[in-house]
């Protein structure tokens, strides 16, 4: 990982390859089939799923600021986005630590990164994938259909477009057009463009 205003080398994450993409789906596999998350409770694994929130909100300048040497955005931003992340499933970069520090199994929450197609190809086309979920570009999206549709796993894909939204033919555009003009201008060079239907 480098700074883009600099150049300089801020991070190294080691790349995944299809063996990796093997060890966290034979990892996952096994929680899934043992009882560690089954047998407990709807509530403690909610729990869990919070205390991963919480982490990330601890963890909030920390990350904010990797974010930022990364990506060249402002830091008011980095900070609305790990926020934002930490009130969905609450984000995927410390997910494994934070997934580790909530107190899921090992092999329960797997993180890898990659460029390429091998580790993806792997992944998407692996046996042991029960389902696909996945935000990105129309020809990422498509190769992972295809590999996927393989071992006829279900895929759920959120392909292209930016900040999309919704808004039905007899709504009042006056209160809805802001935000959703401003969203298309957060984050213009990493994000994609937005499209509004």
């Amino acid at each position: 990982m480098t700074d883009p205003a600099t150049g300089e080398k801020l991070a190294e994450h080691a790349l995944a390859d299809a063996a990796d993409v093997d060890r966290a789906v034979q990892a996952a596999r096994r929680v899934h089939l043992s009882d560690a998350l089954t047998a407990m409770r709807p509530i403690e694994r909610g729990r869990m799923v919070q205390a991963m929130g919480r982490y990330l909100i601890e963890h909030k300048d920390e990350i904010a600021r990797t974010l930022t040497l990364e990506q060249g955005k402002p830091l008011w931003e980095s900070h609305i986005e790990v926020e934002g992340a930490a009130l969905y499933f609450e984000y995927y970069g410390n997910q494994a630590r934070a997934a580790e520090a909530a107190g899921f199994p090992p092999g329960a929450v797997n993180v890898l990164c990659w460029l390429g197609r091998d580790a993806g190809a792997a992944l998407a086309g692996h046996a042991d994938v029960n389902q696909i979920v996945f935000t990105g570009s129309v020809p990422t999206g498509i190769a992972i259909a295809t590999a996927a549709a393989q071992n006829v796993v279900p895929c759920m894909l959120e392909l292209g477009g930016k900040s999309a939204a919704i808004v039905h033919a007899d709504a009042d555009l006056r209160p809805s057009s802001p935000p959703i003009q401003r969203r298309r201008f957060v984050n213009p060079l990493i994000e994609r463009h937005g499209m509004l239907f």
